[in-house]
């Protein structure tokens, strides 16, 4: 599967922001 890069560029930084949530409520 090939990502497009209107993709990478919303989706990761999402994905890290929703990490990093994750991580500060434990």
């Amino acid at each position: 599967m090939v990502l497009t890069d209107e993709f990478r560029i919303i989706l990761i930084p999402h994905a890290l922001w929703f990490n990093f949530i994750n991580a500060s409520m434990k």
